[in-house]
């Protein structure tokens, strides 16, 4: 398997009771989706994508996220 290497930037990371940190970070777009078919025929009765998450982690940090503390729910931006 290859090591992807997302690319970085700077922005700030806010936390409740911290305070706010600007640094290098990277994101991680998850979008959900779901498939309601039949897989003897192949048939698809429904597909839909109601959502998609994004999460932000300090670009040092190798291992963990929002869960450890090195990372932050965030928005898409695009330009």
């Amino acid at each position: 398997m290859e090591k992807l290497n997302p690319l970085t930037v700077k922005n700030f990371l806010v936390w409740p009771f911290k305070e706010v940190v600007y640094d290098d970070v990277v994101a991680e777009l998850g979008v959900y989706t779901f498939v309601v078919g039949n897989m003897q025929d192949g048939t698809v009765s429904h597909y839909a994508q109601p959502g998609h998450l994004v999460r932000t982690k300090l670009a040092s940090s190798n291992e963990g996220g929002i869960s450890t503390g090195t990372g932050a729910f965030d928005s898409v931006y695009l330009h």
